[in-house]
Order: C-alpha cells, then sequence, then structure tokens
C-alpha cells in the first residue's frame, strides 16, 4: 500500500472534506429529503478535468475545490497517493472507483493530458459519437459504470440527456462493500417506530448491537458521535445524531471540518447500546447548477471554458456532471456504490453503558481513517 505524504495528506483531506459539507449544503437545501452521495469520486473526476483547465476556468475550480490550499505539491500526485492507498488489492473491503472523460470522437485530445489522467487516476478520457450516435453513447458509458459498481448503477445517465450538441461528459462512480468490525445479530433487529418528524413515524427494522466502541457525547452542539468500523479498521461509518430537543437542519449547520476533527480527537472507548435503523438508499444528481452555484460556472459556459489543456482549443465545455449514489446498510456491513474512518485517539473505557439510539432523522459518513478523508457522506430522514 502506498504511504501519503503528511503534508499532501492533510491539505488533500482538507480540500476534500471543506467540498463535501459545501457541496452537501448545496444539494442537501431540502430537509424532508434522505441525501447520499461520494464527494471523493466527484473531486476525483473533476480533479481529472482540472488537468486540462486553463486561465480563470482553472481559477474558480482551484478555489471551489480547494486546490490553491494545497501548497506542498502537485494536486494530481496527491490523488495519486491518496488513490494508491485506499484502492489497495490486499484491502480488507472492497472499494472500487470509476472517473472518466467521455468526449466527442473529432476533438483531437493532448498526450499530456491523456499521460497524467491515466498515471495518477487510472482513468483516461474516452471518444464516442454524440453527434449522430447519442444513445449509443448513452448505452456504452452506463454499461461500463454498471460493470464497474457491480450493477448496482445500471442506468447512470437516463434518455434523453446527451445529444448532438454534447461534447464532453463527465461520469463518476464508487463502488464499496465492507463487513462492520462488529457485526449486528439479526436475531436482535425488531421492528419499531423511527420518527421523521413530529407528526410523522414509520415503522423500520431497528437493528442493535451492544459492543465497545469510538464515542463522543458533545454536549455543546446537542449530538452524539458514533464511529462503526468496518473488518481491517481502514474505513469508518460516523453516525451524527442530534438529540430530540433540536433538529437535524439545525445541527447540520453548525457541523465544519474543525468540528470534524474536534469530534475525532476527543472521541472515547465506550460500552455502547447501539440501535441503528436498516437503510438503503439511492439517489442521482445532476451538478451542473450546483457546482455554478459555488463559484465553478466557466467550465459549464461554451463561451467561457478555457479546457484548452485537453484539446489545445477553447471550444470545449463541460456538458454535464451527473452523479449517482446507492448505499444500502445491514446488520453484516455496507454497500454502497456511488458514480471514507478517522484517526482516533485511545482514551479510558467507561464501564457503564451509553444509548445510542438512531430513531430520528441523522447524518452519516464513511471515511479513510489513514488519510481522514470523506469517502461517502449522507442524511437519513425517512429510511427506505
Amino acid at each position: 500500500m502506498a504511504s501519503l505524504n503528511v503534508d499532501q495528506s492533510n491539505q488533500l483531506a482538507g480540500a476534500l472534506n471543506e467540498f463535501s459539507w459545501e457541496i452537501y449544503r448545496n444539494i442537501g437545501k431540502d430537509p424532508s429529503s434522505n441525501i447520499f452521495f461520494s464527494p471523493f469520486s466527484i473531486m476525483s473526476a473533476l480533479a481529472m478535468t482540472f488537468a486540462g483547465a486553463r486561465g480563470n476556468t482553472a481559477e474558480q475550480m482551484s478555489d471551489v475545490l480547494g486546490f490553491n490550499k494545497i501548497t506542498d505539491g502537485d494536486v494530481h500526485e496527491a490523488f495519486q497517493r491518496l488513490n494508491d492507498a485506499m484502492f489497495s488489492s490486499n484491502a480488507s473491503y472492497t472499494l472500487k472507483a470509476a472517473n472518466r472523460l467521455y468526449v466527442q470522437r473529432d476533438y483531437n485530445i493532448l498526450d499530456p493530458f491523456l499521460k497524467k489522467t491515466e498515471s495518477k487516476y487510472k482513468a483516461g478520457l474516452i471518444s464516442v459519437d454524440f453527434i449522430s450516435a447519442a444513445e449509443g453513447a448513452r448505452s456504452l458509458i452506463n454499461s461500463w459504470v454498471s460493470e464497474q459498481t457491480s450493477r448496482k448503477i445500471p442506468d447512470l445517465i437516463p434518455s434523453g440527456v446527451l445529444n448532438s450538441l454534447t461534447r464532453l461528459v463527465l461520469v463518476n462512480a464508487i463502488y464499496f462493500k465492507g463487513n462492520w468490525w462488529k457485526q449486528f445479530d439479526p436475531r436482535h433487529t425488531t421492528t419499531e417506530q423511527f420518527k421523521v418528524s413530529n407528526l410523522e413515524s414509520i415503522p423500520v427494522k431497528m437493528m442493535f448491537l451492544k459492543k465497545v466502541l469510538f464515542y463522543y457525547d458533545d454536549q455543546i452542539l446537542k449530538c452524539q458521535v458514533l464511529s462503526l468500523p468496518y473488518v481491517g479498521k481502514s474505513l469508518s461509518m460516523l453516525v451524527v445524531l442530534p438529540e430530540p430537543s433540536i433538529s437535524l437542519t439545525e445541527l447540520e449547520s453548525r457541523i465544519t471540518t474543525d468540528v470534524l476533527s474536534l469530534w475525532m480527537k476527543r472521541s472515547w472507548m465506550e460500552h455502547m447500546k447501539v440501535y441503528l435503523p436498516r437503510f438503503k438508499l439511492e439517489e442521482s444528481f445532476t451538478l451542473n447548477d450546483h457546482l455554478s452555484g459555488m463559484g465553478m460556472s466557466d467550465i459549464f459556459n461554451p463561451d467561457k471554458a478555457d479546457l484548452s489543456g485537453i484539446t489545445g482549443d477553447k471550444d470545449l465545455s463541460v456538458s454535464q456532471v451527473i452523479h449517482k449514489a446507492v448505499i444500502e446498510v445491514s446488520e453484516e456491513g455496507t454497500e454502497a456504490a456511488a458514480a471514507t474512518g478517522g484517526r482516533m485517539n485511545v482514551g479510558r473505557t467507561r464501564q457503564i453503558s451509553s444509548t445510542f439510539r438512531a430513531d430520528h432523522p441523522f447524518l452519516f459518513l464513511i471515511r479513510h481513517n489513514a488519510s481522514d478523508s470523506i469517502l461517502f457522506l449522507g442524511r437519513v430522514v425517512r429510511p427506505q
């Protein structure tokens, strides 16, 4: 497994995590809806495009993605090291990335761009015919993404999205499957009520686990923070549960990367009684408007986009950034696909059991522990 330069790791993880919360707030403005996506997958694919961006387009992307904060080396080198660390073939989990750029076939792609995307991201640029065979291009893209995500995402791009005006499509997908380090016993799963709101409750399959786990009780933000590691402990799911007296929306508005780091540093080992619903989420986004609203607008504007590092000309712009994510959480573990640990200090272990009962809306994230990088981020308002 490749090692990470500490400065590069911290800077890239910091940029990724800040981007994660920013895009979370952009796509999650409806507090009544579930959310699930992979900020790492989105940023990785945009980073490939950034390799060909120039001028104001590059400056906007650097600002939004936080690449201007990475001072100790090349951002693409940092991604390569992080990818090598996370996508290790001998890992105790399955994590596969699918990031590609699909471009109209009559565009001449520059060799330096191709070499960089292939060497740093183990991905490349594929030429297709959007002009006369848009549906065939859609089928090709969807088939490849389906294969990469073990068929969890068979139809990333819906019919009618691509047409003769399409020139460049950015698609991204990640597939993850991991078993819990301590599995929930299915014999203890019961049907309980989940409080969607003050006016509505729905029945859910509530899992139960009694183990010593990393835990933090934030008295200031009024929430509980629980870490559920996967086998191998390279990745963990962090579940953040607000107290019933405050709304999840109120808690979300106060979470920052500094808050997340504080939770990690102050967590302790605690005897826990954990109640967590089984759930499955499937979300799909076209990210153009969200990214534009965050300040990355030129890349989608044919009159302003400067991707001359890809083709040598300024006549190329991004038509679509499409992202789809699926996750299923059960007693055995987590299976997630999207077209995630934390470094914690071992502290004291109390003998008194604390209860973590996720019977109302909560947020969660899956983190890569060694780099402190957020792989997946989500919100459960209505478990399905």
